[in-house]
């Protein structure tokens, strides 16, 4: 899928963030093998300097979850572990804000799912 965003304004803002990967990233050939209703889904929220998030519909051949920020790992759960917690303070900056990514993996070890978080949109 391709997109394309054009921004016109005799006004232009001074700052920017585009995020045109969308909230959800998979390979092409696991998105085709299920059915929407089984697509997980992270949900995040922010209370202080905290973020709460939880993974919901996780499918049967997640086994691990990863979780970065920037080049570091932060946590690295089992797919009976749906729910943690990170510290604001703990993620890398990327263009001004806070990012994390949430990695899915099956017993391969291959990638399933990726979500991008970034603090601004919580």
């Amino acid at each position: 899928m391709i997109s394309t965003v054009v921004l016109l304004s005799l006004d232009p803002p001074d700052f920017v963030v585009l995020d045109v990967r969308g909230r959800q990233h998979s390979t092409t050939m696991q998105a085709a093998a299920e059915p929407a209703a089984q697509l997980p889904e992270l949900n995040c929220q922010r209370a202080g300097h905290q973020i709460t998030c939880t993974l919901t519909h996780l499918p049967a051949t997640v086994t691990r979850i990863e979780v970065t920020s920037g080049v570091r790992r932060l946590l690295e759960l089992d797919a009976g572990t749906t729910t943690f917690t990170l510290a604001e303070q703990d993620l890398a900056e990327v263009l001004g804000q806070r990012e994390f990514r949430v990695t899915l993996y099956d017993t391969q070890g291959r990638q399933l799912r990726e979500f991008v978080r970034n603090t601004a949109f919580l």
